[in-house]
Order: C-alpha cells, then structure tokens, then sequence
C-alpha cells in the first residue's frame, strides 16, 4: 500500500512539474510576445490552469484511493488474458 501511494505522489509530482512547466513558458514567452503581462487579458489562462491543476489532484487523488494505477490495471488485463486461454 505504502508503495502504491509513493508511486501516486511521484506520478502527482511529475504531472504538477510538467503543468508548471507550460504555466512559465505561457508567462515568459507566450504573454510577453502578446504584450498580455500585467493585464487582465491572461485571466482566463489562469483561470483554466487552476481548473487543470485541480482536476489533476483530485483524480490522482482517486486513482491512489481507489489503489487503482497502470500497472495494475495492466496486471488485472495480463491476468484475465491468460485465464481466457486456459
């Protein structure tokens, strides 16, 4: 069990970096060239971004829950593909 939420954390982790990742470029880059920053034209942006994070948290949330994850579920499916055969 304690394997399996360490495994949900990293996974929770990796998904946070990555949407932190596309928030800076968005801010450093993207919002600069379309002369957005400091303007409430990019609300929206974060808006949504908050709306992604929170919907990232809570399934990974429910995957650790549930003790669901995808090798798991690749487990269950090797399992029953073998039961089909025998």
């Amino acid at each position: 069990m304690a394997r399996r939420l360490v495994s949900a954390g990293i996974r929770w982790i990796c998904g946070l970096l990555v949407l932190l990742a596309v928030d800076l470029f968005a801010e450093l880059y993207v919002f600069e060239w379309l002369e957005w920053n400091g303007t409430d034209k990019n609300d929206w942006f974060f808006m949504l971004w908050w709306a992604v994070v929170l919907i990232w948290t809570l399934a990974c949330g429910r995957n650790a829950w549930r003790g669901e994850s995808d090798l798991e579920v690749g487990a269950a499916d090797n399992e029953a593909v073998s039961r089909h055969h025998d």
